[in-house]
């Protein structure tokens, strides 16, 4: 059994929770970083290669030789602009679909062309779930505040929306206050997005942020991700709490995030 994995590593604490995890079960691991992306000084201990948007197929071929025909995403990547890719002979190749892409917008378009491509070249994208499987709560309230009538209400409000806005691959949270939609999130992500709306909050029953996996959305990347500071930044900003798609919705430093909780009025309800 093949057990070289390549890891592509973005932004967050995503990818070091996952190689450890990954570690325990004595997988042969070579992390990909990309140029223009964080890199976790904590990971570079690891077999590794930094490479540039450009240059990617090329490393991955390389990699393939020396037999990773596996791949897995973890964490967020910042799209390229198509002028930045500077694409080398590999990487020019796909520049005629790529550029297709590029004018339909949207990452989940651009996350499954480049999955498509590398299946062409007889690479295994991996799901995490299979590494992180309980990191995924499921259905229903997780947490002993349970949603109000109103929190309920916003939940499905903004559950519509999200559903309707599925196809223009736009975001992947709302937030909602007592029928009243305070924003939704773009490309500044869902930390920013709170921040962003705590201007727009007004009296009574706080808001409530929805984040909710796309319709048709492919569950081997950018799945939805609620990290400890999310939780902070809800609580510090005045949301009541979070709806989140059950089993779909990767929750890091899960026990970290329920010490969390337990300190004040706040919710976490898995929707199906």
């Amino acid at each position: 059994m093949n057990n070289k994995v390549i890891v592509i590593a973005g932004r967050g604490n995503l990818p070091k929770v996952l190689i450890n995890e990954m570690i325990k079960k004595n997988l042969d691991i070579h992390i990909l970083f990309i140029k223009g992306n964080e890199t976790k000084n904590n990971l570079l201990n690891h077999s590794h290669t930094i490479t540039s948007y450009g240059s990617i197929i090329t490393k991955l071929l390389n990699l393939k030789k020396n037999g990773f025909k596996k791949i897995i995403f973890a964490g967020s990547l910042q799209k390229p602009t198509f002028k930045q890719i500077r694409p080398d002979f590999n990487m020019i190749k796909f520049l005629p679909r790529l550029s297709k892409i590029f004018l339909q917008g949207g990452d989940d378009r651009l996350l499954s062309f480049l999955i498509k491509e590398l299946e062409s070249m007889k690479f295994e994208i991996l799901n995490i779930k299979e590494y992180l499987s309980n990191y995924f709560p499921s259905h229903g309230c997780i947490t002993k505040v349970r949603p109000t009538k109103t929190a309920s209400s916003d939940i499905n409000i903004g559950k519509k929306i999200l559903d309707n806005l599925s196809p223009m691959d736009v975001g992947q949270a709302i937030i909602v206050q007592q029928g009243d939609v305070l924003g939704i999130e773009a490309v500044e992500g869902t930390d920013n997005l709170i921040k962003r709306t705590k201007k727009f909050i007004k009296n009574g029953e706080r808001p409530t942020l929805i984040k909710l996996l796309k319709k048709k959305q492919d569950l081997r990347a950018d799945l939805p991700t609620i990290g400890l500071n999310t939780i902070k930044l809800c609580k510090k900003n005045f949301i009541g709490g979070i709806a989140f798609s059950a089993n779909y919705t990767l929750f890091l430093d899960f026990k970290k995030i329920i010490a969390e909780l337990r300190k004040g009025n706040f919710f976490l309800y898995g929707i199906k």
